[in-house]
């Protein structure tokens, strides 16, 4: 797509906040120092407008993707939990690398907002805070991803150090997750231990009128506000031993293991040293 057909679209879609773009990632994630193999791995899509985007599981998106209204009834009985209904009890999603997390981030540019929303247990949690200040050092390093001239830079955030690779032919100061602030589109980003990962796959432009950046959530007035310590320390409870927390909840309903790379493996290790995104 060319850097003009992209502005004269920017330009008809100004004020209505409609999808332009949608990219999918792969995103991989080490969580567990201990057993660094196989990784968490999950696809991403993030769905870019003029000044606001919204990052999420691309399982989460398929299923949400024809129109909210539409989807409504069909999802109402499970709005307040994270877990599938199966006969005789729970089904809990997983990866060969873990428990599925279902996040939601957006991101408002213009009013420099990030609201999460994190499915833990049975319930939605909401955290809103600032989109992340990254002091960006630019490099002359450069290569070609996707069809696109990509330069390197580098920057910190969290603990982490972050090599990403953005394209000025992409005129969105966005990434993945909550990386952004380069003068274009974030088309591959990882951190210098190689523990956090964020690959490109494809880009789409949007073809349906009706997509646009808002939330997926049904119910986002019932979410729980908590803060970043909260989040991360139930994010790390979850992770670590999601069937627990559901049997806390549950005491006496069943938990079904669903791995959604390998059906027959009903197994899933705990995590021994956990590694959190955001380490700081």
């Amino acid at each position: 797509m060319s850097l003009g057909m992209i502005f004269s679209f920017l330009g008809r879609v100004s004020g209505q906040e409609k999808t332009i773009l949608n990219v999918v990632y792969e995103f991989k994630h080490v969580r567990d120092l201990a057993n660094p193999e196989p990784p968490y791995v999950a696809d991403m899509v993030l769905s870019l407008a003029k000044n606001t985007s919204r990052y999420t599981t691309i399982y989460v998106y398929n299923n949400n993707k024809p129109a909210l209204l539409a989807q409504q009834e069909q999802l109402q009985s499970t709005a307040s939990s994270s877990a599938t209904t199966v006969v005789g009890g729970l089904g809990l999603l997983v990866n060969n690398g873990g428990v599925f997390l279902r996040e939601e981030t957006l991101k408002d540019l213009k009013e420099q907002a990030l609201t999460q929303y994190t499915f833990l247990g049975n319930k939605t949690y909401l955290l809103n805070s600032k989109i992340p200040d990254i002091n960006w050092k630019i490099t002359k390093d450069k290569k070609e991803l996707g069809g696109y001239s990509c330069q390197k830079a580098l920057g910190d955030y969290a603990g982490r150090t972050y090599e990403a690779w953005f394209t000025t032919d992409l005129p969105f100061q966005n990434g993945p997750w909550k990386l952004g602030g380069l003068p274009g589109l974030i088309l591959e980003a990882r951190d210098l231990k190689e523990e956090v990962q964020f690959i490109l796959k494809e880009i789409t432009r949007n073809t349906d009128p009706e997509e646009t950046t808002e939330t997926f959530q049904l119910y986002p007035q019932l979410a729980i506000p908590v803060n970043a310590k909260e989040l991360n320390r139930l994010e790390h409870s979850f992770i670590k031993d999601p069937i627990g927390v559901l049997n806390a909840v549950f005491p006496d309903t069943q938990v079904a293991i669903m791995n959604m790379e390998d059906p027959g493996n009903r197994s899933l290790d705990k995590i021994e040293e956990y590694n959190p995104l955001e380490l700081d």
